[in-house]
């Protein structure tokens, strides 16, 4: 766990492909702590979660979802069985966390989505296999609390960052940007489209951009990767 300014601290856990790790953050609060982003939902992520808690003091709150993609939501049920803290989650993302990994029929929906858009069908069955690995590591929270953008969790405004996924949020306050997925440095982060999604994920993720730059934080902490303070208005042009 790193300590980072402003109090809060960084965990940063495993992933199976690259970039090789994703970043948690605990935000220090007046009763508790709130903790953004999860991990997979791995056989020992209560076990590691526990370990990583065990120097923190004070209760853990509210555990608070950026997005619905494994490694920031799969340890979403763990983590609140662990700590007994409230989820919170928005309410687009939820919406897709549930039909996505709450549904097995979604697997049909890709293959005619994939086909349609010309898919080979040796390419498409290796992704509706990957996806089957990921559905076994999302464990997902089945009732969070939901918010909506500019909703505030624990004095953290939260912001919409779609375009990598629709119904991402970031949080922001006194400067300080949780930026999930949404502003990565030296990487940009995937932006696909999917069955059932906003029509234009490019151009929500570079509107998004501009609602970065206008935010003018002075420091990003990203789901991936290093700190971005250099500073993150720059990043985002």
């Amino acid at each position: 766990m790193d300590e980072l300014e402003g109090g809060i601290r960084r965990v940063t856990l495993p992933l199976p492909n690259r970039p090789g790790h994703v970043h948690a953050y605990l935000l220090p609060g007046d009763d508790g702590w709130t903790i953004v982003d999860t991990g997979l939902g791995l056989p020992d992520a209560k076990e590691r979660w526990a370990s990583e808690l065990e120097d923190v003091p004070g209760p853990v709150r509210t555990i608070f979802v950026t997005h619905f993609h494994p490694d920031h939501v799969g340890a979403a049920s763990d983590l609140a069985e662990l700590t007994g803290a409230r989820v919170v989650q928005g309410r687009l993302d939820f919406e897709q966390c549930d039909l996505v990994w709450g549904h097995d029929e979604w697997a049909d929906v890709l293959v005619v989505w994939f086909r349609r858009h010309g898919v080979p069908d040796d390419v498409m069955l290796e992704l509706i296999e990957q996806g089957d690995v990921w559905r076994a590591v999302t464990r997902y929270h089945p009732e969070p609390e939901l918010l909506e953008p500019g909703d505030h969790v624990d004095g953290w405004q939260a912001v919409a960052a779609p375009g990598h996924a629709d119904g991402q949020l970031m949080l922001v306050r006194d400067g300080i940007l949780l930026a999930a997925d949404h502003v990565l440095d030296p990487i940009s982060p995937t932006v696909g489209l999917w069955p059932r999604s906003r029509p234009d994920p490019l151009g929500d993720y570079l509107s998004a951009l501009e609602a970065v730059i206008a935010l003018d934080a002075r420091i990003a902490l990203p789901g991936h990767g290093d700190p971005i303070a250099d500073p993150p208005p720059a990043r985002g042009r």
